[in-house]
């Protein structure tokens, strides 16, 4: 059984992402203690996949924005006379 550091280096995500993948199925975990830890089985190469494709979506969305030019609301502070 490993940790979710151990789960993390081997998908190549980051430890809180482990539980999320755990969520939807494609880790497989068994309860630590009552505060929500895990400990988990090694993944299969067919997960491991899946969970680097997903990431890499994820990761590769499209060029960003560049807000560099945008407007800024907001308020102004008081002039002091």
């Amino acid at each position: 059984m490993l940790g979710a550091r151990d789960i993390a280096e081997l998908i190549g995500s980051k430890p809180l992402l482990v539980d999320y993948w755990r969520q939807q199925g494609l880790l497989k975990g068994v309860p630590l203690n009552d505060k929500g830890e895990y400990m988990y089985e090694r993944p299969d190469p067919e997960a491991v996949k899946q969970i680097k494709n997903a990431h890499s979506f994820e990761t590769n969305r499209g060029p960003r924005l560049d807000r560099a030019n945008e407007v800024q609301y907001g308020t102004f502070p008081l002039l002091q006379l």
